[in-house]
């Protein structure tokens, strides 16, 4: 008869979710600023503790710092914002990766990561953008009493949305004695009445007026 010997022996498993890229979307006007999508973790950590609370941080995608984001202190949810306009003209799309990582430092001898990350697609929405004039303002000298019909100057103006094919027309906005006319088409201002340096409009041998540049999108930009 054989003598037989058990030993009891304790298999401890652990069970790891598998890895997966976790990826979120959003989409913002140019030009524009604050939240854009809120982040979610499952931390089934203890609420209000140092080891349930989130801390997040951009890792890459961001060079000119146009993004931060912050932990909702209500939900753990990490808000993530613009704070430096973004330019469709120049960048249509942002990828950013996003490293959240708990207050509270692991347990010592844990085998899981500290931290995880997440994929975040943004999307830049195009918005039609007014002309910009350039010298603003400008300045220019004439003499009084030249006659009617004078040239003054010409507008230069250029449109910020130069991926459309749009136009500037250009119309006198305030022009308090009269004294100028604009082409809408070209920019060239002529006078059509006599300038005169003691018309009360004349303050400090200067005379104001304002133009407008306006494109032709189907909401026109001033």
């Amino acid at each position: 008869m054989c003598d037989y010997h058990f030993h009891n022996a304790a298999v401890i498993l652990k069970v790891l979710f598998p890895t997966k890229c976790v990826c979120f979307q959003a989409s913002v006007d140019e030009g524009s600023t604050g939240v854009v999508v809120n982040l979610t973790v499952d931390d089934r950590d203890d609420p209000a503790t140092g080891a349930w609370r989130s801390v997040y941080s951009i890792i890459n995608g961001d060079p000119n710092q146009s993004f931060e984001i912050h932990t909702n202190p209500d939900n753990n949810e990490g808000m993530l914002s613009v704070v430096k306009p973004l330019d469709y003209e120049n960048t249509m799309f942002h990828t950013l990766l996003i490293k959240v990582e708990n207050e509270d430092s692991l347990v010592p001898g844990v085998v899981y990561g500290p931290s995880s990350t997440a994929t975040v697609y943004i999307s830049v929405q195009d918005v039609n953008e007014g002309p910009v004039f350039f010298p603003d303002p400008l300045m220019v000298t004439k003499w009084e009493n030249i006659p009617a019909g004078s040239f003054v100057a010409i507008l230069n103006a250029t449109d910020p949305d130069y991926l459309q094919v749009q136009s500037i027309r250009f119309s006198v906005l305030r022009d308090p004695a009269g004294w100028l006319s604009v082409n809408p088409v070209k920019g060239s201002v002529n006078t059509t009445g006599t300038l005169d340096r003691e018309s009360p409009h004349v303050h400090n041998n200067r005379y104001s007026a304002l133009f407008i540049a306006s494109d032709n999108d189907y909401v026109p930009s001033l």
